[in-house]
């Protein structure tokens, strides 16, 4: 082998030894991510998918690469798909909030939000997309529990005196619960919402410790009413609303004052005449608590049924948020990890451009010297 074979050799070495090193990288990253990761070409069609997604779906990988995506898809979201795919590729920016309903294996359908970039060439031609997504089934079934309760409850206050003023209430809440991510926001507009429509002067919102002992306030609304109670006290979960915590059911007394509970009350507290607590309940489990106190006559069990679905709204809304506060954080790492691994690839592609470039101008340069020794070996044959 020649000097100019083992140069060679070398430089192809160290090029393949480039790719691999981005290409194991790539794979390494997509194929651990915690989300689903999906690359479409041009036309639509499967380039890549990560264990992630697969395991979603239920797909083996040798049925999904190549294929159309839209044959995945929900049969109502095909031809959207073929329309807005072609001008979906042609953005500069960062795609989000995309929805798709997917067909897994099994036959059923999952709801899915993306967020999309588009890879580019050097010479900013489409090469593929890059595409994660979150599983939003779950919160899609919370909006329609949402809907379904409005619904249950609009048939309820039908029957009160006060069902306009009651209905509102029931829809702000609704809007609340949808608009508002930070849950102690949405608790105090829930409670202030259910607290005039029960008549109540005054209570609380306080969720479960991690122990399970203690109520953590929230908030504390007094009604204007005096109480010299220091805010630093622990309140455990005993007396009357232990009774909503065990049971997972709203339950009232309106005559607190002369029943068992009051030795229960810190010094300092203001007089209560009669109180109800409307429990939060997730997955089976009370997790929180509404209280509400000094309504001007009696709590009756049409209080305690509007009090109880303001309740379910306040679980759904802490639910909710803490879903939606899972969600944006990975999809915030997640984001951030594409643009670096983009970035490097793109890097990495340039530098293999490069070294193309002046591997390709150093081989014309030496067939230009082979060129001139023949020539010149001529010459001297001849003399």
């Amino acid at each position: 082998m020649n000097s100019s074979q083992s140069d060679k050799t070398c430089e192809d070495s160290k090029t393949d030894n480039i790719i691999c090193d981005s290409l194991e990288k790539y794979k390494l990253y997509f194929e651990h991510a915690p989300m689903g990761y999906q690359s479409l070409d041009i036309n639509g069609c499967f380039i890549d998918v990560n264990r992630a997604w697969l395991d979603m779906l239920g797909y083996d990988k040798d049925e999904i690469i190549g294929k159309w995506f839209g044959d995945f898809l929900h049969p109502d979201q095909k031809e959207v798909f073929r329309e807005l795919f072609p001008l979906n590729i042609k953005s500069t920016e960062i795609i989000r909030g995309v929805e798709f309903t997917l067909k897994k294996k099994d036959g059923s359908f999952i709801i899915v939000q993306y967020t999309a970039n588009i890879g580019r060439d050097k010479e900013g031609n489409f090469k593929q997309t890059h595409c994660i997504f979150q599983d939003i089934t779950k919160q899609k079934k919370f909006e329609e529990k949402l809907i379904k309760k409005e619904h249950d409850l609009t048939q309820l206050v039908e029957n009160l005196q006060n069902r306009e003023k009651t209905v509102t209430l029931l829809l702000n809440s609704v809007h609340d619960i949808l608009e508002i991510h930070d849950f102690t926001k949405t608790a105090r507009k829930v409670f202030d919402s259910c607290a005039k429509s029960i008549g109540a002067k005054a209570g609380y919102v306080a969720l479960l410790s991690d122990d399970g002992e203690e109520n953590e306030l929230l908030f504390l609304e007094d009604g204007g009413m005096k109480c010299t109670v220091d805010p630093e006290l622990p309140m455990p979960v005993r007396g009357l609303r232990e009774q909503a915590y065990n049971t997972g059911k709203v339950v009232y007394d309106n005559s607190f004052m002369n029943s068992e509970w009051v030795k229960f009350m810190p010094e300092g507290h203001m007089p209560l005449k009669n109180v109800l607590f409307s429990p939060l309940n997730i997955n089976g489990k009370t997790v929180g608590i509404m209280g509400f106190a000094c309504k001007k006559g009696n709590f009756t069990e049409d209080d305690a049924r509007i009090a109880e679905a303001f309740g379910e709204y306040a679980a759904i809304a802490l639910n909710n948020s803490n879903n939606l506060e899972k969600i944006k954080t990975h999809e915030n790492e997640l984001e951030t990890l594409v643009k670096e691994r983009t970035s490097e690839l793109q890097e990495k592609y340039n530098e293999i451009e490069e070294f193309n470039r002046l591997f390709v101008g150093r081989e014309f340069r030496i067939k230009e010297l082979k060129d001139k020794i023949k020539e010149l070996e001529g010459k001297i044959n001849h003399r």
